[in-house]
């Protein structure tokens, strides 16, 4: 097809950076990709995009169209996070969570999380994780108990995601006070499965005087990072 990227499609590289390797990016020819049920377009450059992940690449090569510069249909992804994720794209970061907002399935931030995973964005992910965190730290957000149901149904088993609510629902019960929230204390305690498994080991483990609030803990943590390297502290 023309205008095929001059770069490998590689799964996961560094947020984009700056300089002659960015630019060189951004010299190729546009891609109009049509997103949500309002199908609003949205028109990238081509390299920057596949060089990020392939499955734009993929998903473009499987267009069923003779012509190159049909637009790239993707009628099953939200407009909220995809527009975070041109943010990202270009910029390199994400716009924070507000103080009122809220984190779940449905939101700007929460759906690019599970977006992110899908395309195998890694650092993608984990810049959408320093917000959460963020938010957490900075504004006391904390995840409801309908979305930490969505995240342990996700078909991803063991995302970083997991850890984070887990560990904010122990310190949560840990902290607070059950004759004033029992409302909340119920909500959790409801989940139950493996999530409730999950936090009764952080809540019984004997090596733990005081359980952090995740918003204290390195954000990296929370990362994914399939070097096994890790960032130099918090974020």
């Amino acid at each position: 097809m023309s205008g095929q990227s001059s770069t490998n499609a590689v799964l996961d590289t560094a947020a984009p950076s700056k300089g002659k390797a960015f630019a060189a990016l951004l010299t190729a020819d546009l891609l109009s990709i049509h997103v949500g049920i309002e199908q609003k377009q949205y028109c990238l450059h081509r390299n920057l995009l596949f060089s990020q992940s392939s499955f734009f690449e993929q998903a473009a090569n499987k267009r069923s169209t003779d012509s190159d510069d049909a637009p790239l249909i993707l009628d099953e992804v939200q407009v909220a996070p995809f527009e975070l994720f041109v943010e990202w794209l270009y910029r390199g970061t994400i716009q924070p969570m507000s103080a009122d907002a809220k984190f779940s399935g449905g939101s700007g931030h929460g759906e690019l999380y599970f977006l992110a995973g899908e395309w195998k964005m890694e650092n993608l992910q984990n810049t959408v994780m320093d917000s959460v965190i963020t938010w957490c730290r900075d504004h006391c957000g904390r995840v409801d108990d309908k979305t930490i149901r969505i995240i342990f149904n996700h078909d991803d088993p063991s995302p970083p995601l997991r850890q984070f609510v887990v560990r904010q629902a122990a310190h949560f019960l840990s902290t607070s006070d059950w004759a004033t929230e029992e409302d909340e204390w119920r909500k959790l305690i409801d989940i139950g499965g493996d999530f409730g498994f999950e936090v009764m080991k952080v809540l019984r483990d004997p090596s733990r005087r005081k359980i952090k609030s995740p918003g204290d803990q390195p954000s990296c943590d929370f990362h994914r990072h399939a070097d096994g390297k890790r960032c130099d502290g918090k974020k």
